[in-house]
């Protein structure tokens, strides 16, 4: 009779310790699909290094990408005002002044950009490599922060 209840705490200890539940499956196989790719992106060798992490980003999660130059004063309060900002979102701000033209080519050309005429701050929203909205001249962090909202990229 021991041995038997013995056997049956064990089972049931290995079956409760040995479990995955549903969130912890789904956090692996996210974990999995981030690691292959990241070795994708890595091992292209088109791709250049400063841009790579971008990539990697915008292929696995939610990203907002800011374009601009180092002498707007427009650029340079959004900036600041990103910065300062919580956003539940990976954001890169990318000054393209000092950039190759290698670099700033992946940015501009990863996506089809229809509305970029080079006006600048130019936004870019992009969720797991799918580009969900764009905005050229962006004004003001605000405008910014609206058109996140808007596309249910983050909430208020």
């Amino acid at each position: 009779m021991k041995k038997k209840l013995l056997m049956i705490l064990l089972c049931l200890l290995f079956i409760l310790t040995g479990c995955q539940t549903q969130e912890e499956i789904q956090q692996q196989k996210e974990k999995e699909r981030i690691e292959e790719i990241t070795k994708e992106v890595e091992e292209n060798t088109e791709i250049p290094e400063e841009a790579k992490q971008w990539m990697i980003d915008n292929k696995s999660v939610k990203v907002v990408t800011i374009l601009c130059i180092k002498t707007s004063n427009r650029c340079e309060a959004i900036k600041k005002e990103l910065e300062e900002a919580k956003l539940d979102i990976k954001n890169y701000y990318i000054e393209l002044d000092d950039l190759p033209d290698n670099v700033k080519d992946i940015y501009k050309t990863t996506y089809e950009l229809k509305d970029y005429t080079g006006y600048l701050p130019y936004v870019i929203v992009v969720n797991n490599n799918k580009l969900i909205a764009t905005k050229s001249d962006a004004k003001n962090f605000e405008d910014i922060k609206t058109l996140l909202i808007e596309n249910k990229i983050v909430s208020e």
